[in-house]
């Protein structure tokens, strides 16, 4: 990570892989499922993807996601220090239905941002489920469920007890093994984009649907089993050409007014 000003001068930098190597050997750890991204000639190459970051600058804190170890960071930026680590290589305790301990709340992540003191919105891709990861003779492949709901979540964190939960989601039949996004709009509705079906959605609190945006062209399919980030990009371009969706946001304008004498 690095920060420049104005003139394009370095104000301060940070390395991440010596800072979250050790998150790192953790997932190695896991037989089962040791990270995302891996392909049969670099099985865990691609061992950390950031795909999101929200610097809190009031409280001098950068929250970092990592969609290959499923876990996002809160890093203090003054001492470059991970003050604690939320998901599957984590050390906060996560719990699900009923309080029960559960091993993950999501799965493969994108657009962790804070909404305030211990509450974290992110858009939970879920469909590299472990369930459905199998090793083969050329290593980890990574198969997905066509039956996975992707799902917009909203995260509380306990950081005195080092726990979390899930305190709000909001999931669709839209399998979604890459990209995705989630936007907290003023008053509490949330902005949720689903790149694989070209749709985006805005949705109360109670879950009801106020609008819906559909892109124009035929429905891409998901990629093909055990696609890794590369292969995955190739097969969006080939079935769809003229753009590729990441993310969703919504823009107000100011209106304008005239003074008329």
């Amino acid at each position: 990570l690095v920060e420049f000003d104005e003139w394009g001068r370095r104000r301060w930098d940070l390395a991440l892989q010596p800072l979250l190597w050790q998150y790192f050997l953790r997932a190695r750890e896991d037989a089962a499922h040791p990270c995302h991204n891996s392909s049969s000639t670099h099985p865990c190459g691609d061992w950390l993807h950031p795909n999101s970051l929200y610097w809190d600058i009031a409280e001098d804190t950068i929250y970092l996601n990592s969609r290959a170890l499923d876990t996002f960071f809160k890093i203090r930026q003054a001492t470059k220090r991970v003050e604690w680590a939320l998901g599957r290589v984590g050390d906060v305790e996560m719990h699900g239905d009923g309080g029960i301990r559960a091993p993950a709340l999501f799965v493969g992540a994108h657009e962790v941002s804070k909404l305030g003191p211990g509450r974290f919105l992110l858009f939970d891709n879920m469909c590299h489920s472990r369930e459905v990861v199998k090793r083969g003779t050329n290593g980890v492949r990574e198969e997905v469920d066509p039956q996975c709901s992707a799902r917009t979540a909203e995260l509380r964190v306990d950081e005195g007890r080092r726990t979390a939960h899930v305190v709000w989601a909001w999931a669709r039949a839209h399998p979604t093994p890459n990209m995705g996004s989630a936007y907290r709009l003023p008053g509490g509705r949330v902005l949720a984009h689903f790149p694989y079906a070209r749709t985006t959605y805005e949705v109360t609190p109670e879950g009801r649907i106020v609008r819906e945006l559909h892109m124009r062209g035929p429905q891409p399919p998901a990629p093909p089993l055990g696609a890794d980030a590369a292969s995955g990009l190739a097969h969006e371009a080939k079935h769809n050409p003229h753009f590729l969706s990441y993310r969703a946001r919504r823009f107000y304008t100011r209106p304008l007014v005239r003074l008329v004498t």
